[in-house]
């Protein structure tokens, strides 16, 4: 599992941008997807032919799935790393 640099710029920039939606008096949910168990996809297709939407994989993607659909806004913080 990755590591997530809670000091890092883009968990700064993130929860100022948070801290707005709060103030301006929107409902937030902040989810660290480094600290959820979401495993790979296997390419079996059982989410296509077997079970139309579910996932083989009993893992945190079910409830995050939820959340996303249940959503009016979705906003993704991820950092840039460049080296020339």
């Amino acid at each position: 599992m990755r590591q997530s640099r809670k000091t890092g710029y883009t968990q700064r920039l993130a929860d100022l941008f948070l801290r707005g939606l709060r103030e301006a008096g929107a409902t937030v949910t902040d989810v660290d997807l480094t600290a959820q168990n979401i495993l790979p996809c296997l390419g079996c297709f059982h989410c296509w032919v077997v079970a139309p939407g579910q996932c083989i994989h009993p893992d945190a993607m079910d409830g995050l799935l939820e959340q996303v659909l249940d959503a009016e806004v979705l906003v993704c913080a991820t950092p840039i790393y460049y080296s020339p």
